[in-house]
């Protein structure tokens, strides 16, 4: 390969190459391309600053903590930010390119509600499409882990082996050495008797999979390997001597179980 990059972020360069070319015409109206192709320097390279800031820190740090006020927050500061300092950029860019040009060089603070929202739309902009374009990733990876998950099933259930992702590593974990899932939002935690593993799956795909494993949910955040129940109790019950709490909407489980 001529350029030495990897064709990932190849295509990440190339797109905001064209992204660029493509704002500045439309900006243009087709009249002095070359001024707009200047000043987009400036506004898509701050455009490209908000999505990374907002793929890297906002995102996974709050968002995904569902700390959606304080990224609401953040999030506007970052905008604000971002069109306060373009003037100042913008002006600097435009001395070194027209040599009779003088601007202000000076960080302005714009304080006009409507000034700031029509000056703002292209940080505004990236930063939503960042955000929609991070979730439909998750999106799609929750439902490639969903249907791994099922393959995996389908493939293992005979040798009674569960097939985990956990990051880049696979673990084969053996169902009877399986005590219980607990769900962390996004994530799961599969305790077993060797080791801990988190994966990226959802409750529901792992109770409609391995209901018929002799796994139960008894919680919206635990699912039992029945193998191991010991006690019952009103609201709780003991799995190799841990309590786990019965959540009420799924005591008809158990009960079905004790009658079993």
């Amino acid at each position: 390969m001529i350029f030495n990059l990897s064709k990932s972020r190849f295509k990440v360069y190339i797109f905001w190459i064209v992204y660029w070319f493509i704002q500045s015409v439309l900006m243009s109206g087709g009249k002095e391309v070359h001024f707009y192709l200047v000043k987009n320097i400036v506004l898509v390279g701050l455009q490209i600053f908000v999505v990374y800031l907002n793929l890297k820190v906002l995102f996974p740090l709050f968002f995904m903590k569902k700390k959606y006020l304080l990224y609401s927050i953040l999030s506007f500061l970052l905008i604000y930010i971002a069109f306060t300092i373009s003037f100042g950029l913008i002006d600097i860019l435009f001395g070194f390119v027209y040599p009779n040009f003088k601007g202000m060089l000076e960080l302005r603070f714009a304080t006009d509600f409507w000034e700031i929202l029509s000056g703002s739309s292209f940080y505004s902009l990236a930063l939503v499409c960042s955000l929609v374009y991070k979730l439909i990733i998750l999106n799609n990876e929750k439902d490639s882990a969903h249907l791994e998950l099922k393959q995996n099933i389908i493939k293992n259930s005979k040798n009674k082996i569960i097939t985990i992702k956990e990051g880049h590593q696979t673990h084969k974990i053996a169902i009877d050495d399986v005590y219980y899932i607990k769900g962390l939002k996004e994530y799961v935690v599969w305790h077993t008797k060797s080791r801990n593993v988190i994966a990226l799956q959802t409750m529901r795909s792992i109770e409609e999979s391995y209901k018929e494993l002799g796994f139960l949910r008894v919680h919206k955040s635990y699912i039992l390997n029945r193998k191991y129940i010991d006690t019952i109790q009103s609201n709780s019950v003991f799995v190799n001597g841990e309590q786990i709490p019965i959540g009420r909407a799924y005591k008809s489980n158990l009960l079905e179980l004790n009658f079993n």
